[in-house]
């Protein structure tokens, strides 16, 4: 059987841990591309975050973004496949979270946005102390978040939406709640 395409995950699988594309992937990469196989780059960030050194291959023509929501051309910018969160599903989400200590990152159109004050100290709202340097870097910073998500520019175009979670305890139980109440959403997570 001949491989045709291969999708790769980003961070800890293409990049190494300090977020980098190694020489040795690259080449395996080149080689990959020529001997006609596909290579794309699969991850859950938005197109907006995924890094430079990526995106620059000239042997990655496609790319998947914001957890499986979207396949963009890198070469064009056409959104190939893109799916949005209804209107419904966002608004039982944020109802569903109404009394937790969350913090949310919304996925527009490839760019990434989240709360002020999640931005400012991520760790606070669960994210891991690695993690900081890439959340400052790629998220655009909005002071009210519930309000941009039901009324500004993320109404009916969201292509994911995080719910930032400290403690595994909580993290499980409020997934069980979404998978219940809001069933035509996947939740996924990727780090602890």
């Amino acid at each position: 059987m001949k491989i045709t395409s291969i999708a790769l995950d980003l961070d800890g699988t293409t990049l190494n841990s300090q977020g980098v594309l190694s020489e040795r992937t690259r080449r395996a990469l080149v080689r990959a591309a020529q001997s006609g196989i596909c290579v794309i780059p699969a991850s859950g960030r938005s197109f907006d975050s995924l890094p430079g050194e990526i995106l620059r291959l000239p042997e990655v023509r496609y790319v998947i973004t914001s957890n499986g929501t979207a396949v963009v051309d890198v070469h064009t910018g056409t959104y190939l496949r893109k799916f949005v969160l209804t209107e419904e599903s966002v608004e039982k989400i944020l109802l569903l979270m109404e009394d937790e200590q969350v913090a949310y990152e919304a996925f527009i159109d490839g760019k990434a946005y989240a709360q002020s004050a999640y931005v400012e100290d991520p760790v606070r709202f669960g994210a891991m102390p690695a993690a900081i340097d890439y959340i400052r870097r790629t998220r655009e910073p909005v002071e009210d978040m519930e309000m941009f998500i039901r009324t500004g520019g993320a109404a009916g175009k969201l292509d994911c939406l995080d719910v930032v979670v400290k403690g595994e305890e909580k993290k499980r139980r409020l997934w069980q709640l979404l998978e219940k109440e809001v069933p035509d959403i996947y939740v996924t997570s990727s780090v602890p």
